[in-house]
């Protein structure tokens, strides 16, 4: 009797080694079958909506370069106000040089016409 009683725990922990890893993979595949399967009802579900996969892949994919597009605008945009004002403060500085030399030339008149 103790001889069947050493023999029984070592006999479960050898099952235990050899059949648990079967049991998972069993476990995930079932998972994976029942997945796939549960996507494909989606398709098909979703194929008689009011709009397909494919359309709906499509609009997603023009909106996201859509998307893309506004973003590079938008950048340019806040670049190109930028330069709009820098040239803006650069023509202000112009026009005072230029009333300055005006000013100028017009005192020389007078000085070389008296």
């Amino acid at each position: 009797n103790d001889s069947g009683s050493l023999w029984i725990p070592i006999l479960i922990a050898i099952l235990y080694t050899l059949l648990l890893p079967v049991f998972k993979n069993g476990i995930k595949i079932l998972y994976s079958w029942i997945n796939k399967h549960g996507e494909n009802k989606n398709l098909e579900i979703l194929e008689g909506g009011n709009i397909s996969i494919e359309k709906y892949l499509k609009l997603r994919e023009e909106y996201q370069e859509r998307t893309k597009i506004l973003e590079k605008v938008i950048k340019e945009e806040g670049t190109n106000t930028q330069r709009v004002r820098e040239l803006q403060t650069e023509k202000i500085e112009l026009t005072d040089k230029i009333n300055e030399l005006q000013n100028e030339k017009n005192r020389l008149s007078e000085i070389s016409n008296e």
